[in-house]
């Protein structure tokens, strides 16, 4: 008799719960006492709000597990996986006595060209943004000039009025990634604090028995703007760094998405370098997500309701969708869907 997979079964022999399994995406932790506000709920999470949501969700029926069981499982379902991108130093010095205390394992994502004396990009640039009166004596920098001239300010104090978005915008399009590191490093050797980890913090860190460490590519920019060979290299070069750091082979390191953003040529290069593949895509996983673009749901003050309202019906409809629209911007995509596409601006009078 052939043999038949059956969630259900495998749910009731491993004691797992019927709710499909989650992934959470968390960023910055902030101590007792210091307010997240609105705007910045998807970049941070106070710790009292972490606990909080870590004993809910432990409450719905959901078993915190390390990335092994979890892709082991994830199909059967009522397991869940607490990530961090960045590697922001607070989830090691705020968050991680909190998680040993409720015996729940992270996977650390790390940007790789940031293990320095810098925070990688965008990372400086939130903290000069922040400290921007007493880093003033540093505009006279090539590539802060070079951003100023690229825009219609006046000054750098103009600039950094703006909201964070905005001004990541200009430094992304004024500068190279070559650039970007350069200030950076500059910027720490001026006595700019870091808000990530350095190589020798992330090392000591994963050899807590709770911490793991995945690949956030070398230099956090969005792979679908990138050209082939260099998504190939961020991919597969940071893989090979976290690698050295932590005693496995690359094709056992986790790789988030920068962004969430992720392509057709992008998730095939993970498929075949890593152990697994992280979007943005807010909802739970389905059993139809493959092991290179597994979805997360943002961690904040709201990740247990949205686990609890999560369906199996909605989360692979979901899944079908997301895989159709990573193939349909591909050339072979969009050369197939050219007279679906025509067809349907004939029909709006196009």
């Amino acid at each position: 008799m052939a043999f038949v997979y059956h969630p259900k079964r495998e749910r009731e022999s491993m004691g797992l719960g019927t709710r499909p399994a989650i992934v959470l995406m968390g960023h910055d932790v902030w101590p007792v006492g210091r307010t997240v506000p609105e705007t910045a709920y998807n970049a941070a999470i106070g710790i009292e709000a972490l606990e909080a949501a870590l004993l809910e969700l432990r409450d719905q029926g959901y078993r915190f597990v390390a990335l092994d069981e979890f892709m082991k499982h994830r199909q059967a379902g009522g397991v869940a996986l607490l990530t961090f991108d960045d590697a922001y130093a607070n989830v090691v010095y705020v968050a991680l006595p909190v998680l040993q205390r409720l015996g729940v394992p992270a996977l650390i994502f790390v940007v790789c060209n940031g293990l320095g004396a810098g925070d990688p990009f965008p990372h400086f640039l939130y903290e000069l943004q922040d400290s921007w009166p007493r880093m003033k004596p540093l505009a006279g920098h090539p590539a802060l000039a070079k951003v100023l001239a690229s825009t219609s300010r006046k000054s750098l104090d103009e600039l950094f009025e703006h909201d964070a978005v905005r001004v990541y915008d200009m430094f992304a399009q004024a500068l190279s990634a070559d650039e970007l590191a350069t200030l950076s490093a500059d910027l720490a050797a001026a006595g700019m604090p870091r808000r990530t980890m350095n190589r020798d913090q992330l090392e000591r860190a994963a050899r807590s028995e709770l911490i793991e460490l995945g690949a956030h590519s070398m230099t956090h920019r969005p792979l679908t703007t990138l050209p082939a060979e260099e998504v190939d290299s961020e991919i597969k070069e940071s893989a090979r760094t976290i690698a050295g750091m932590t005693g496995k082979e690359p094709a056992d390191v986790a790789f988030a998405y920068p962004y969430g953003f992720v392509s057709a040529h992008a998730a095939s290069v993970v498929g075949r370098s890593c152990r697994s593949g992280f979007t943005c895509a807010a909802r739970p996983v389905s059993a139809l997500d493959r092991g290179a673009t597994l979805p997360r749901i943002n961690l904040d003050r709201s990740a247990p309701r949205r686990a609890a309202e999560g369906r199996p019906l909605k989360s692979a409809t979901a899944a079908l969708r997301e895989t159709a629209l990573l193939y349909a911007r591909t050339d072979l995509g969009r050369r197939a869907t050219a007279p679906l596409r025509y067809a349907a601006r004939a029909l709006r009078g196009r």
